[in-house]
């Protein structure tokens, strides 16, 4: 069936302005020594040599925050664009050529690297990439992105932390879930931290616990004495899930030394939020 001229001028039409959206959002990918920060971005991650990983933070820390825009559309959401069917008619039924589709597997890749050197670059920038707080609030609150923008911001610090506080203490589940997570990666700020985790001990949800208990324990052996301090007051409390999770972090502690090692038969006396196999 033979196409009208009015709907191959359309379609011509169309993808000429997709093309000028892509390349418009392409202007905003910051120029370093005369490569995109796209281009410096993957090399952040393992795989490169040591010396092209040094450079690429350094193109990061010096764009400073003009990298935020680009970074937070790394973290937007993955949904199917209406863009991409109206191109493959366009290659199909114009251009009778095939429309190429790729592999599964290649774009999980692709998210996950892409996942890992956003991160990077915001510890990279840390404060300086504030201006991101409010998006990242957003991202927050979406299943789908909740677990890069908690880890971006954790990775910016101490100014994000009414963000994380608000969203560990707020309704949706998947935000508590990814500030729980978090949280135990900010070595910067491991008091306020750990305050905000051991409110959180006795959330109603299962992985929101599970996450608490990972994050206290990851802070308990980085040494934050913070972490000590309450757990040792909280394993001889009323509440059972308190009790537990003082132990299981008292555990941990700081690699657990023989001082410091509860008597972990206790966990399964007690039993408490989650019982750790």
């Amino acid at each position: 069936m033979k196409l009208s001229a009015k709907k191959i001028v359309f379609a011509v039409v169309l993808v000429a302005l997709i093309d000028f959206t892509f390349q418009y959002q392409r202007s905003a990918d910051p120029v370093y020594l005369g490569r995109r920060l796209s281009e410096w971005l993957p090399k952040l991650i393992w795989g490169w040599p040591e010396e092209e990983r040094a450079q690429a933070a350094t193109a990061i820390a010096t764009l400073g925050v003009k990298c935020v825009p680009f970074l937070l559309n790394q973290l937007e959401p993955q949904r199917p664009l209406l863009t991409q069917p109206l191109r493959d008619w366009f290659t199909t039924n114009v251009l009778r050529r095939p429309a190429v589709t790729g592999s599964g597997l290649s774009k999980e890749l692709e998210s996950l690297q892409k996942k890992i050197w956003t991160q990077r670059a915001f510890e990279i920038l840390g404060p300086e990439a504030k201006p991101a707080l409010p998006r990242l609030t957003e991202l927050l609150a979406d299943p789908i992105t909740a677990d890069g923008a908690a880890d971006a911001l954790a990775s910016i610090g101490p100014g994000s932390l009414p963000v994380l506080r608000k969203a560990i203490r707020g309704n949706d589940v998947a935000a508590r879930r990814a500030a729980a997570r978090s949280l135990g990666k900010m070595k910067q700020c491991g008091p306020q931290a750990a305050q905000m985790l051991w409110g959180a001990v006795s959330d109603l949800d299962p992985s929101v616990r599970l996450n608490v208990e990972s994050s206290l324990r990851a802070l308990a052996e980085r040494g934050e004495e913070s972490v000590l301090a309450q757990a040792r007051v909280l394993e001889h409390g009323p509440d059972p899930n308190l009790r537990y999770t003082s132990l299981y972090v008292l555990k941990f502690f700081n690699g657990a030394s023989h001082s410091d090692a509860p008597d972990t038969g206790k966990l399964g006396e007690w039993g408490g939020a989650n019982i750790i196999k």
